[in-house]
């Protein structure tokens, strides 16, 4: 259970993030750039919409980890992507919970977050399959990225 500091830590960065947003488009305007605005709310809208899909897949508590990880404000950035024909996952939610509470719990002590890149999550969905999908930006090694992958779960899956 999350404690109240913990929770009053990430609505904070939340609404730090959103400000940014904020002063980018209106910065922006005050230079006259709409191109840039307009991409700024794109941006947004996109960021947004893939967190409100992955909210609709029936996975409570993957789900709250996954934007935990996101808006937690000492965290490396990390992206979601949900596309195509989506369906629940709910059978499938404490075991995607350990995984990636488990790949979290070292990709975090292994990346430097002063000057990480982004890590992506990608949940693709099509002929009623999901491939979940890790990338990473970052200067971490491929063995590196390997070894926050090797305590995750033996009936997963993983391809390189």
């Amino acid at each position: 259970m999350r404690s109240n500091e913990e929770w009053i830590q990430i609505f904070g960065s939340i609404r730090h993030d959103w400000l940014n947003v904020l002063q980018l488009i209106k910065g922006n305007m005050a230079l006259g750039n709409e191109e840039r605005v307009m991409a700024v709310i794109q941006e947004a809208v996109e960021q947004t919409a893939n967190e409100s899909r992955l909210c609709s897949l029936g996975m409570p508590k993957t789900t709250l980890l996954l934007l935990e990880q996101k808006w937690k404000p000492t965290q490396h950035p990390l992206d979601i992507e949900v596309d195509g024909e989506l369906f629940q996952l709910t059978n499938y939610d404490d075991v995607l919970y350990t995984c990636f509470a488990c790949f979290f719990n070292s990709y975090n002590k292994v990346v430097d977050t002063e000057e990480s890149e982004k890590t992506t999550i990608s949940f693709t969905f099509f002929d009623e399959k999901c491939l979940i999908e890790l990338s990473y930006d970052n200067d971490l090694s491929e063995s590196g990225f390997h070894e926050c992958l090797a305590d995750m779960l033996p009936q997963l899956r993983w391809s390189f």
